[in-house]
């Protein structure tokens, strides 16, 4: 009964939509969404690359972005989860729905482009994990919240789960707990905390950008640790980090996330940009760009190799993303999302 009434709650709403969003509302997550889809492609893009090696320009440009890209996009679905009935309601629809549909055509991708792939709903691909954590957060967010001090909780929760085997790609289970502070944080922030920010004293924060931007580059050329611990999703000892050191090392990759939400919600224009647009329809860039990183890994180019490999890559994003995020890719994205989903909720 229950599962009914989530299917016949959500017929309506548009996939496309964020939640609560409103006529009236400020261009800074239009903006933010904008930039961090674009980072999100450029990571995708610059790593399928052949010859990908992290102390290259690439691979601190990769592990810049991937220390905030995602930081971002679940503090932002975060802040716009307000609303804990209407996201429960819309949490199947919206997220786990596009989940299943989406993990079917990537396996229809990845057969057509490699020869073979295997269809799993249970060990997410690329990307799609995304989809299966927000799907956690938005449903049980209601549940969370009555937890006191839920936020330093799920802090410590996210530290703790690199001490758990099992918390790893399967169904998500490591990066749902990982990135769990950046979602609350977000469902917490009030429009007051974004005007104190939005008021620090900008060249403190561009100096704090800067100092985030050399660690970045500082660990990638000295290869101080394996890209993996910055996803957040895998066991301290499954990525060869001694659990001693993975307290303190994700404790500080926890904080290097907050430190950059300071620093994009204070930078980046409260106002209608030219790349506003692009943050409305993030959700068809996200899907669609996928099946174009597998070209590029199957392609087996390096795009000239040198400089080239960073720049090529780096135009296709900028590309890509102008694309897919058009009102006419991203109506025709949703249109077959939300057919399929008629068909489907039809009997119930």
């Amino acid at each position: 009964m229950r599962f009914k009434l989530i299917f016949n709650a959500t017929k309506v709403q548009s996939l496309s939509q964020p939640t609560d969003y409103n006529t009236n509302r400020s261009y800074l997550f239009d903006n933010l969404k904008a930039l961090m889809i674009f980072v999100v492609v450029s990571t995708h893009y610059l790593r399928a690359t052949n010859g990908f090696d992290v102390p290259t320009l690439s691979g601190a440009t990769y592990l810049l972005f991937i220390s905030f890209d995602m930081v971002l996009f679940i503090f932002i679905s975060g802040y716009f989860s307000k609303n804990v009935e209407k996201v429960r309601k819309t949490a199947f629809r919206k997220l786990l729905f596009p989940y299943l549909v989406l993990t079917v055509f990537m396996y229809v991708v990845r057969y057509a482009i490699y020869g073979n792939a295997n269809l799993s709903f249970i060990n997410p691909s690329l990307a799609l994990w995304f989809l299966l954590v927000m799907f956690y957060y938005r449903f049980f967010l209601k549940d969370l919240i009555k937890i006191k001090y839920i936020l330093p909780i799920s802090i410590v929760a996210s530290v703790a789960a690199g001490l758990i085997p099992f918390f790893n790609a399967i169904l998500a289970l490591g990066r749902a707990f990982g990135f769990l502070p950046f979602f609350l944080l977000g469902y917490f922030f009030q429009p007051e905390h974004l005007t104190k920010i939005r008021n620090l004293p900008k060249p403190g924060i561009i100096f704090l950008a800067i100092i985030l931007v050399v660690y970045s580059g500082f660990m990638a050329y000295e290869e101080v640790l394996p890209l993996s611990a910055w996803f957040l999703k895998s066991s301290y000892e499954s990525i060869g980090i001694p659990v001693l050191a993975g307290i303190p090392i994700r404790s500080w990759i926890l904080l290097t996330g907050f430190g950059w939400i300071v620093v994009f919600i204070n930078l980046v224009p409260d106002k209608k940009t030219w790349y506003s647009s692009v943050g409305l329809n993030t959700m068809s860039v996200y899907a669609l760009h996928l099946p174009f990183r597998h070209l590029i890994i199957a392609s087996g180019t390096d795009f000239g190799g040198g400089l080239l490999s960073f720049i090529v890559p780096m135009l296709l994003v900028a590309v890509s993303v102008w694309i897919l995020s058009r009102p006419i890719v991203a109506k025709g994205f949703n249109f077959v999302i939300d057919g399929l989903y008629k068909v489907i909720s039809y009997p119930f």
